[in-house]
C-alpha cells in the first residue's frame, strides 16, 4: 500500500507484513553505500510509477508548453531533447498533488 503518509507491505488478506510512516524521511542521511530495506524500495517504484503515470497529463495541461530541440550526436547514436515551459506553476503544483494517490 502506497500513500504520500505510509507505506505498507501487505499479505492477500490485508495483514501488514512491514510499515513506516513518513518514509521519506527514512533516506536522510542515507549516503550511495546505504543499503535501501523493502520499504525504501517499495516507496521508491511507488513514487517512480506516480510520476511516470501522471507526467504525460501534466505536461498536458495548460500553461505548459513542451518543445523539442534540436538533435545531437553522441558516438554512433542520435539523441532528441526537449524544453518545457511553465508559465502557470501554481495550476501543475496544484495538479501535482491532487494527483497523488493511493496506488
Amino acid at each position: 500500500m502506497f500513500t504520500p503518509q505510509r507505506i505498507a507491505i501487505e499479505k492477500l488478506d490485508g495483514t501488514i507484513v512491514a510499515e513506516r510512516r513518513d518514509q521519506r524521511d527514512s533516506f536522510a542521511g542515507h549516503r550511495m553505500s546505504t543499503l535501501w530495506d523493502a520499504l525504501h524500495r517499495a516507496y521508491f517504484n511507488g513514487e517512480a510509477l506516480r510520476t511516470c503515470l501522471t507526467t504525460p497529463f501534466l505536461l498536458a495541461m495548460e500553461g505548459v508548453t513542451v518543445e523539442e530541440t534540436e538533435p545531437w550526436n553522441e558516438g554512433a547514436e542520435t539523441w532528441r531533447g526537449g524544453v518545457t515551459t511553465i508559465t502557470s506553476i501554481s495550476r501543475v503544483v496544484s495538479a501535482a498533488r491532487n494527483s497523488h494517490q493511493t496506488i
